[in-house]
């Protein structure tokens, strides 16, 4: 008799056109969305899920920072665009025994039932723990669309319990389409983006203006990674261009906040050339090890992190005011 593990491949039939990122959550779930007819992209998902307005800085600046977000919360943000979802996240840091086979499991299966049901969906931990796309399986291992594909390097499969997870098992698929109201959906996208500008600190994980101090304390002590500086100058630094973008898009679809969100989209632009130049200071390489101690190099970040601080917490001054008005077109009473 046949079992799971012998069981016949099962691949999606849809065209799949991975569309990179370096928030790879992103990338991977509007990857799935669009493959499944969502209109959107990767300024409407990362500024609906809040990540685009997500910073995250851990004492040492190492890479996970652009990661340490609650995901239960990003689903929300599929759902404004039109499609419900089923996810699955065990506990941070399983490590490996019973516990952690029985989520690998659990995932597997619900891999299994959206591979069955003709539809990609997101996985974490493809590698390296990033998100990708899993497009098929054979017998218990993924078939997947990756950061590896913009960089045309083989994409194996993956077996379903070697998937690379510090952060948890994570998988989320798009079950079904589902229902919004494009106005209460813009409005919580505000009230989203407030909330992870306050969020308070989570063990050595500090955010929002906070976040961007610990930075600046780390790298004025020097305990300041330089891998992790690269990483999250890239993943902060597209953050950024995704939410200056998102919010153009919402001044023109909210007569009654336009302004707030047009100066709101000046300060987010100021944000993202402050960290984009922070990116020059720090560009992303595999072999960058070690702290950052050369002097002009952490007087140039500590100034540029300054600006994007400040003009992040302008930003939200007047995101603050758009919640103080009803952001609806004439007519919406």
């Amino acid at each position: 008799m046949a079992t799971r593990a012998d069981s016949p491949a099962i691949r999606v039939s849809m065209e799949v056109e991975y569309r990179p990122a370096w928030l790879t959550w992103v990338a991977a779930t509007t990857t799935c969305l669009q493959a499944l007819g969502v209109e959107g992209d990767q300024a409407d998902v990362a500024g609906f899920s809040g990540y685009a307005f997500h910073l995250g800085i851990h004492e040492e600046v190492c890479p996970s920072g652009p990661t340490v977000l609650d995901w239960t919360r990003l689903s929300r943000g599929v759902h404004s665009l039109g499609r419900g979802t089923v996810e699955l996240r065990s506990p941070c840091g399983e490590g490996s025994g019973r516990a952690r086979e029985e989520s690998c499991r659990a995932a597997l299966e619900l891999v299994r039932s959206e591979i069955e049901g003709g539809r990609p969906c997101v996985l974490w931990g493809t590698y390296v723990p990033e998100f990708g796309v899993v497009v098929g399986l054979e017998d218990e291992s993924y078939e997947v669309k990756t950061f590896k594909e913009v960089l045309h390097q083989e994409q194996p499969s993956i077996r379903y319990d070697e998937t690379v997870t510090p952060g948890g098992i994570y998988a989320l698929g798009f079950p079904a389409a589902a229902e919004y109201g494009e106005l209460q959906r813009d409005l919580e996208g505000v009230l989203e983006a407030l909330r992870l500008w306050s969020r308070p600190a989570y063990g050595q994980y500090r955010f929002g203006a906070d976040g961007y101090d610990a930075w600046i304390e780390a790298l004025e002590s020097k305990r300041a990674g330089r891998f992790g500086c690269g990483y999250n100058a890239a993943c902060y630094a597209e953050g950024r261009r995704l939410a200056q973008k998102f919010l153009e898009r919402m001044s023109t679809r909210r007569p009654l906040a336009a302004d707030l969100l047009r100066q709101a989209t000046e300060a987010y632009r100021e944000a993202a050339e402050a960290m984009g130049r922070l990116g020059e200071v720090f560009p992303f390489g595999h072999d960058e090890q070690g702290p950052v101690t050369a002097a002009h190099k952490i007087d140039e970040a500590v100034g540029l992190l300054a600006e994007a601080r400040d003009a992040e917490s302008r930003a939200m001054d007047f995101l603050r005011d758009v919640t103080k008005i009803q952001a609806r077109t004439p007519g919406d009473e």
